[in-house]
């Protein structure tokens, strides 16, 4: 029988992700939280899931997913903030930064689109001179960016501001556009 909390990642191994995008994307991560990925085993369920509720389901995952990956971290600004999670069910694809502005109810605010490979070529870098908790952040990145690829197809990141910047890192997927935001404060 799975610890406590386990089902969530079991969740996602049978109804989220592929057997082989678990192994080759999920799994380390697991090994980081727990050190090990046996006790991560199918849950069985006794009554089949409609598929509106799986889907539910399947979104209510994401969220925990994301959140759990980003757990502890914080994106490295003048003040250094968590992540948050948001999404929007009712879009498909990814929007216009202006589109964007009025999905988040922030029109008027200036918007910069840019690419999340840039963000955690940035995040992820491990350089000489790092000391021991910056090493380990950056390797945490690593494990997120793995999350969201896994996790989400056509993935961007919107910056909406000025000085204290909103990030939000953004995938589509059968949940809608969803993923994480922060703030960069940026004076």
């Amino acid at each position: 029988m799975p610890k406590a909390g386990f089902e969530l990642f079991s969740t996602l191994r049978q109804n989220i992700v592929s057997p082989r995008t678990f192994n080759k994307a999920i799994a380390p991560f697991l090994i980081l939280l727990v050190g090990q990925v046996s006790a991560f085993t199918p849950v069985a369920y006794s009554q089949p899931v409609n598929p509106i509720s799986q889907n539910d389901a399947k979104c209510a995952a994401q969220m925990r997913l994301l959140l759990k990956a980003s757990e502890g971290l914080l994106y490295p600004s003048e003040s250094d903030y968590p992540f948050t999670y948001f999404s929007f069910s009712n879009t498909s694809k990814l929007p216009k930064p202006q589109r964007f502005l009025q999905l988040i109810r922030q029109t008027g605010q200036p918007i910069e689109q840019v690419s999340f490979d840039d963000l955690f070529n940035r995040l992820t870098r491990i350089e000489p001179g790092m000391d021991e908790q910056q090493i380990k952040a950056a390797k945490r990145y690593r494990v997120l960016e793995k999350v969201f690829r896994a996790t989400f197809r056509d993935l961007t990141v919107y910056r909406v501001g000025t000085i204290q910047v909103q990030l939000y890192i953004t995938g589509v997927n059968a949940c809608g556009v969803s993923g994480l935001q922060t703030i960069s404060i940026e004076t």
